[in-house]
């Protein structure tokens, strides 16, 4: 009976060493999944910044420009000579490009309207040198007849 109890105690002391070694590598798997949790979460940040970054530069960014360029032309202080910049293939090359030509279209129609201007001027002065001219016949034709008149009239009296 002796030796049961000796191998009890020696049984009871396995379990316990078991339970203790069992114990610590339960707290060093929780302490590592802990670590692995905290630096998945970090990664994720850095990944999600990443990508946030990605989306400013290659939407935001663009639409921003298109946007204020808008905003400028609709005001009428937008610079015609200025073109939005394209790049890629997409919904918003594709918006900048017809506003581009939309720009080069009121530009053309800007010079047309400039030259339109010009040769109304043109005509005007013509016109203005044409009626100064007139007038001063006109002038010299009444003064004309007065004087044709007044000495008539001294022919009538004689």
């Amino acid at each position: 009976m002796i030796s049961f109890m000796v191998l009890q105690y020696d049984l009871n002391a396995a379990n316990k060493k078991i339970i203790s070694i069992d114990e610590g590598v339960n707290k060093e798997i929780v302490s590592l999944l802990t670590e692995n949790i905290v630096i998945s979460v970090v990664i994720l940040i850095v990944v999600i910044l990443v990508i946030l970054f990605i989306v400013n530069i290659t939407l935001s960014k663009p639409l921003n420009e298109l946007s204020k360029h808008s905003v400028d032309l609709g005001n009428g202080h937008g610079d015609l000579t200025k073109k939005l910049v394209v790049k890629g293939n997409d919904e918003i090359s594709e918006t900048s490009n017809a506003i581009n030509i939309f720009i080069e279209k009121i530009r053309e129609i800007v010079n047309q309207s400039k030259n339109i201007a010009k040769e109304n001027l043109s005509i005007a002065l013509r016109l203005m040198q044409v009626s100064s001219q007139t007038d001063k016949q006109v002038k010299n034709s009444a003064q004309y007849l007065v004087k044709m008149e007044a000495g008539g009239m001294k022919q009538k009296e004689i």
